[in-house]
């Protein structure tokens, strides 16, 4: 169930008021660069609306007339990032239509997010021009687009970031997340507060595509196969791959106009049919039996919003878990939020001291590399340009700005004492006995941090997060 007023992107988002400036040129060494003139604007509707008549400032450029415009951002997590992994990356790709006159951008088609490989491990150098600054990225593990909620019925400009209808850093996060440690989407995966569903479409994805054993290829004439008539790009035919262990991806929301949204997007997923469902969850209400003890993996990108949201968020995940009565084979609780986010702390809090479970916690950086946009003739022409990047190339792209945004990560489970069925005899929030909180804490390097105002110690390497 999402916040009805408070819930917004991460960060700005890539959606703004352009003007492009410098030399267009579909050269390597020409830069097309997008800056905004006002306020950076948050809604997508904004983004139809600005980009629908948007001038071109041109200088040393033929005609552009005809031709599309990739703008495109590219995603990593830094080498500070509690994760095994980081070589893993996820491009953007927002595509526009050069007017007649040359001077307009229109833009066509929904968002593509490219999840790739690492670069390659040698030392070849960039054949760009070296004082420009670069990214090197390597081969694309899969291609996804995703329908976004673009306005309300009445126009509301902030309703699709209220109501969860975009994509935000949260969700990209977390892909990079199960990218790097994909061994965890396993079993009964639920994710909460789905929103347009790409948080968890995208990171059961990411799991499959960085793991040797996953589901590939898909017919042609599978029914089920990409197809969305209302778009002028379609998305690509193609089956996701998807973790050989995942038995099924259940996306939950409250809100009935975000679930129809969802259901584009898990039908041009390509994800099959018997892998993914789809209902409504509103967790102020009580858990449903069938949901009780049920799901090895549940996920939340930015979900703890406002503090009334985190005893229903909690309740949902204790009794949803898988219980670790055996000690091993429990399920686990993953959140990715905002370092920002102060609720996500009270979430903890209540996990720890009103279920008995364990909780630790860890840190993420994401970068984010505002990418030179790509000039083609055609829209089809970009496989021809992916392989020019790659091989001519030699996978180095030039970028025009780069920023960072801080997230903090936890994942809980179950203790031993709770068997799936003892919850209301077992849990302090259950019971009235819910005690005083035994915070998080980091350790290490004989300075110890206290969780409450998360802080990344300066050396992560120094310690671990752990319970006391």
């Amino acid at each position: 169930m999402k916040s009805s007023n408070t819930r917004q992107p991460s960060t700005a988002r890539r959606v703004m008021m352009l003007t492009a400036i410098g030399a267009l040129s579909s050269s390597p060494s020409s830069i097309l660069a997008f800056h905004s003139t006002s306020s950076i604007l948050r809604s997508p509707r904004q983004h139809h609306r600005t980009f629908s008549s948007l001038p071109l400032q041109m200088a040393k450029v033929g005609n552009l007339a005809g031709k599309i415009v990739c703008q495109r951002f590219l995603y990593k997590l830094s080498p500070l990032s509690d994760v095994p992994d980081t070589s893993y990356t996820i491009e953007e790709r927002l595509r526009f239509q050069v007017g007649d006159d040359g001077r307009e951008l229109t833009p066509i088609g929904i968002k593509t997010f490219l999840l790739r490989d690492g670069p390659p491990d040698d030392d070849d150098a960039s054949p760009q021009d070296s004082l420009k600054p670069q990214q090197r990225v390597g081969n694309i593990l899969h291609k996804a687009s995703f329908h976004e909620i673009t306005e309300s019925e009445d126009g509301a400009e902030s309703y699709a970031g209220n109501v969860g209808g975009i994509i935000d850093d949260a969700g990209i996060a977390s892909a990079l997340y199960f990218a790097a440690q994909p061994k965890m989407v396993r079993g009964n995966v639920l994710e909460l507060s789905s929103g347009i569903g790409f948080g968890g479409i995208m990171s059961c994805i990411a799991a499959g595509a960085t793991t040797p054993k996953s589901l590939t290829d898909v017919s042609p004439d599978d029914d089920e196969a990409a197809t969305d008539d209302d778009d002028e790009i379609l998305p690509t035919k193609e089956r996701a791959p998807l973790p050989a262990d995942l038995e099924m991806l259940t996306l939950s929301e409250s809100n009935e106009e975000v679930v129809n949204e969802c259901v584009k997007n898990t039908r041009i997923s390509g994800i099959p049919s018997e892998k993914i469902t789809l209902g409504m969850l509103d967790w102020g209400m009580p858990v449903k039996r069938e949901m009780k003890n049920r799901y090895d993996l549940i996920l939340g990108s930015d979900i703890a919003c406002q503090f009334p949201d985190v005893k229903g968020i909690s309740r949902q995940v204790a009794y949803c878990l898988k219980d670790n009565f055996d000690g091993y084979s429990g399920g686990q609780f993953v959140h990715v939020g905002p370092t920002t986010r102060d609720t996500i702390s009270d979430l903890r809090k209540k996990l720890r001291n009103g279920y008995n479970m364990n909780v630790d916690v860890g840190y993420l950086e994401l970068e984010r590399f505002d990418l030179a946009p790509l000039i083609l003739d055609g829209i089809n022409e970009e496989a021809a340009a992916e392989e020019k990047l790659l091989g001519e190339e030699k996978g180095y792209v030039m970028y025009q700005s780069q920023s960072m945004e801080k997230f903090s990560t936890f994942v809980a489970a179950h203790g031993e004492g709770y068997d799936g069925f003892n919850g209301e005899f077992y849990f302090p929030a259950e019971t009235g006995m819910e005690g005083e909180d035994k915070p998080s804490r980091w350790v290490g390097g004989g300075n110890v941090e206290i969780d409450d105002n998360y802080g990344k110690p300066e050396d992560p390497e120094q310690g671990d997060w752990i319970i006391l």
